[in-house]
Order: structure tokens, then sequence, then C-alpha cells
């Protein structure tokens, strides 16, 4: 065959024709393969799912940090967030493993922790944790169904800052 760069009858290397194949050439960088960008959005959101739970950790444990050091039973349950806390580190941890099969789980502690928080904010009529505990939780749920790029960015956005702010309103309280 013909090589197009120098118009003559040079063989092709087998690293020319892999790149061309995996679409980093010029001529195939529009014939990538969809399942390659799909995984990284998928591992993308992975890690943003982890971020969100350990930020939403920190801000569920670390405001009772001395409590939790004690042992105390009777202490502990006047804090429930510090079960979900420990849920979400749980969680994280075996994200990080590559447990993906626990999304579901994952998905349920989004919700669950948007209720349980959510309400828990706007008993007391905190509008402004209330909107980031909303906004985490639909990034951390987001995260875990889609798979292409804009979404994923904007899932991963809605995850680490919500969360964030979160913790960040927990922990200035």
């Amino acid at each position: 065959t013909l090589n197009k760069e120098t118009d003559s009858d040079a063989p092709i290397s087998v690293n020319d024709m892999l790149a061309a194949a995996e679409g980093r050439t010029s001529d195939t960088k529009d014939k990538s393969d969809p399942a390659i960008a799909m995984a990284r959005c998928a591992k993308i959101g992975m890690w943003s799912a982890i971020v969100g739970l350990v930020l939403a950790a920190a801000g569920e444990i670390i405001p009772v940090a001395d409590i939790l050091m004690k042992l105390e039973p009777a202490q502990l349950l006047q804090y429930p967030l510090v079960v979900l806390g420990a849920v979400d580190v749980v969680l994280a941890l075996l994200l990080i493993l590559g447990v993906i099969s626990i999304y579901p789980l994952v998905r349920f502690r989004a919700a669950l922790g948007f209720g349980f928080i959510g309400l828990i904010y706007w008993t007391q009529g905190l509008h402004a944790p209330l909107l980031a505990v909303a906004a985490g939780s639909a990034g951390v749920y987001m995260s875990t169904i889609f798979v292409s790029y804009p979404p994923i960015f904007a899932s991963a956005a809605l995850s680490v800052g919500g969360m964030g702010g979160f913790a960040w309103f927990a922990l200035t309280a």
C-alpha cells in the first residue's frame, strides 16, 4: 500500500497501523472507539463519586470527632449522621478497590443522604446547606449513571462542589 505522508511504496509500520486502529492519527482521530470514551467517563464518574462520598463523610464525622473518640454509645445516639458517615467511608473504600457492583447502593445512599440531611436542614430553615446537599447528592447519583463527557463533567462538578459545600457548612457551623 502507499504511505500517505510520503506517497511512496514504503510499508506502513505496525505502530502506525495500531495507532490508526486506536484513532490516534490525524486521519482516524474522529473514528476512535466509543467504548474507550465510555470507559474514561465511567472512571471519571467513579472518582467523582469517591470524592463526593469522602467529602460527605468529612462533613458528617469530623464535627463530632471528639465524641466519637470517647466511644460512648449514649452520646453517639444523639448524632445519627456519624452512622451515615461510616457508610460513606465504607462505600468510598469499596469504590477505590474497584467494586463497581455497589453502584445501586451508592445511588440509594445518595437519595437517602439527601432525604435525611436535607430534612434536617429544611426543618432548621438553612437553605444554603440544603442546596449544597441537594447538589452533592444529585452529583453522586448522576456520577454512577452517565458515560458521556458533558453529563459526567457536570455531575462531577455537582458531586465535588455540593458535597464540599456540605462539608464546609457542617464544619463551620
